[in-house]
């Protein structure tokens, strides 16, 4: 472990909660966004503020572990022992490779956003601990009612 690591900054919160505003938000701010970032489109025009990669790794274990949102079992919580599981140590692996070369890199705090972050935080916990990188909990919450009229738009 190493403490001399810069505070990773997990940007949480449910999908169309405003996770993309304070993405937007912390690089003027002087905190990092590294990693290749997925362009905005029609449903978020400035952008998500997401890793390609990060989401590519979280969307793949909520698929393998038929959590994913639009599948018949996607609203029911992560079945018990996930983390423990085969795929949640492959997963877990596979997070620690992503986050370690950035780690020994940034030179001061840096974030990282994905929602889906808010439904594997088990995940992100063990990868950090491994890793010696300080957590820290960057929540993003607004009116239910105006997340439900973004969702639905």
């Amino acid at each position: 472990m190493n403490a001399q690591h810069a505070p990773l900054l997990l940007i949480v919160g449910m999908h169309r909660s405003g996770t993309s505003l304070l993405g937007s938000l912390l690089p003027a701010c002087g905190i990092a966004m590294p990693g290749a970032l997925i362009p905005g489109d029609t449903h978020n025009p400035e952008g998500y503020f997401e890793r390609a990669d990060v989401t590519a790794l979280q969307e793949q274990l909520l698929i393998d572990l038929e959590r994913w949102w639009p599948s018949p079992r996607g609203m029911e919580p992560l079945p018990a022992g996930w983390l423990e599981s085969p795929l949640g140590q492959q997963a877990l692996a596979d997070l620690v490779a992503l986050l370690e070369p950035e780690a020994k890199c940034q030179q001061g705090p840096w974030a990282i956003k994905d929602p889906r972050s808010s439904l594997l935080l088990p995940l992100w916990k063990a990868a950090c601990q491994q890793l010696g990188i300080p957590l820290r909990l960057l929540l993003a919450v607004r009116d239910p009612a105006e997340v439900m009229v973004s969702l639905v738009r």
